[in-house]
């Protein structure tokens, strides 16, 4: 018996039991980003094989350990070179801008007769990075009936027709995407390139607009702007007028956007007064590159209250955005200053509004399709010669803009803002707190190319523990805009 178990012993002795890989479960692990799991599973491999080591230089590829990945590759290549292991290698050397490795590679690859759609792309990209365009283009154009690598092909052909600044090239592909049957992310990829291409060239982009509407306001949004309305009453009959310059181009990567509008209320209820504001707004975009925009922006707006009062606001906003590719989303910042001088006598010393307000906005914007998102947080501190009115201010507000149809396009803006004053007011000897909601909701349908009808719809609603600063406001106008 014993002789058995030791022949037996043996013979087992003299076979490597191995287990079947899975590699469709393990590509699924490292699509779901379950990389312990799918290092786990390679675990139980042997350590010097291909499946190994190309598996691992996967995984640590994903998760942007691309000096690991490019490990584990080197020595899976020298087991085996085969196409698939070859353009991620590829892909990993651009990522880590080790171009002339790559060319050395691209050529001993050639040599061997390693042909592959997925090394072509490759290919293209590093004739892209060096700045060889025609020959990136030609290589794409071999790439054919690989629906795989259609959208990866689609997008670096953008990329080639924006650094090779082709605008006619680029517009044809861009629209053609946009209009096609793709996926979401490959249009909003296009979509922002299409923005970039359209602007180009544009000198002037002129709108004009005149909207007629009614008013019930007592104080309004923006509460500095507004609050110049607190003299007007209620119940006035408004005119809006406005203009828009956009896209003013002197150099290729600096725009110009400048707005104005004037705003007049046919009668005032208390003071018999006409009430007329002035709203002007400048703004210059330099595009560092397709990630980075700074931008620069001063608004002056204006307000005649009455015979011997007037509001001026003085304001001023520099920034600085990010694209983030992956996410095809946007990340803003915004310091601001603002100086303001209100020229109307107030009921005391304390409820002098002169000041001025400083802060920051971070902003995400998220662009899908023709479509955008912004999400916003503002903190602002408001500092005024009014003892009752200094205070830290907290803002969170949305924007949407959708095209839900071609000739249609909608506008929306929501906020929250939380004013939080400082001191005890001098008169109630209370703190004194506000909530203030703003809704502004713009439509417009577009007639043709030149004409187009607009409406508006401005809702805001504050409240206060102190009862004679609460305010509420609806604004409804409509009318006609004009571009050239």
């Amino acid at each position: 018996m014993l002789k058995k178990i030791i022949i037996m012993f043996f013979i087992l002795s003299t076979f490597n039991f191995t287990y079947a890989l899975d590699e469709n479960l393990l590509k699924s692990l490292i699509k779901d980003g379950a990389y312990e799991e799918a290092l786990d599973l390679i675990s139980k491999e042997n350590k010097e094989s291909y499946e190994y080591l190309y598996y691992s230089g996967l995984i640590y590829k994903e998760e942007l350990n691309l000096q690991q990945a490019k490990f584990y590759y080197e020595k899976a290549l020298g087991l085996k070179e085969v196409p698939e292991a070859c353009a991620e290698y590829g892909d990993i050397l651009l990522k880590l801008n080790e171009i002339r490795l790559l060319g050395n590679k691209l050529v001993e690859w050639e040599k061997k007769g390693l042909k592959d759609n997925r090394i072509d792309l490759v290919k293209a990209q590093y004739y892209r990075k060096t700045k060889s365009y025609k020959n990136a283009l030609v290589t794409l154009n071999k790439i054919k009936d690989d629906e795989n690598l259609e959208e990866n092909v689609l997008k670096e052909k953008i990329l080639i027709y924006f650094e090779m600044n082709d605008k006619n090239n680029a517009t044809v592909l861009l629209n053609s995407i946009i209009t096609g049957k793709y996926s979401d992310e490959l249009k909003d990829f296009a979509f922002q390139y299409l923005r970039y291409f359209s602007a180009i060239g544009n000198k002037t982009s002129l709108k004009l607009f005149y909207m007629y509407g009614y008013d019930n306001n007592v104080v309004s949004e923006p509460s500095d702007k507004y609050y110049a309305a607190l003299i007007s009453g209620k119940d006035d009959t408004v005119h809006l007028f406005g203009f828009n310059l956009n896209h003013f181009r002197p150099y290729q990567n600096f725009s110009l956007n400048i707005n104005y509008d004037l705003g007049y209320s046919a009668y005032n209820h208390l003071s018999e007064y006409n009430y007329l504001t002035n709203d002007l707004n400048l703004a210059g975009y330099l595009e560092l590159n397709k990630n980075f925009r700074v931008s620069l922006a001063y608004n002056l707006f204006y307000s005649l209250l009455d015979e011997e009062g007037y509001l001026i606001i003085n304001g001023i906003q520099p920034g600085i955005t990010y694209l983030n590719d992956s996410t095809n989303m946007f990340i803003s910042i915004y310091p601001f200053f603002e100086k303001r001088e209100f020229i109307i006598k107030p009921a005391n010393q304390f409820e002098d509004r002169d000041g001025y307000k400083y802060g920051s906005k971070l902003e995400l914007t998220k662009r899908c399709g023709k479509n955008f998102f912004s999400f916003g947080y503002m903190y602002a501190r408001d500092n005024t010669e009014g003892y009752n009115w200094r205070s830290n201010q907290n803002q969170f507000y949305l924007r949407g803009f959708l095209r839900p149809f071609e000739k249609l396009a909608t506008d929306i803006y929501l906020s929250y803002r939380i004013d939080d004053f400082l001191n005890l007011h001098k008169t109630f000897l209370v703190e004194r707190y506000d909530k203030v909601i703003d809704l502004v909701f713009l439509a417009e349908y577009y007639i043709n190319k030149t004409l187009s009808v607009v409406g508006k719809y401005v809702y805001i609603n504050s409240n206060s523990n102190i009862t004679l600063y609460d305010y509420q406001r609806r604004q409804i106008t409509i009318g006609l805009q004009v571009r050239f």
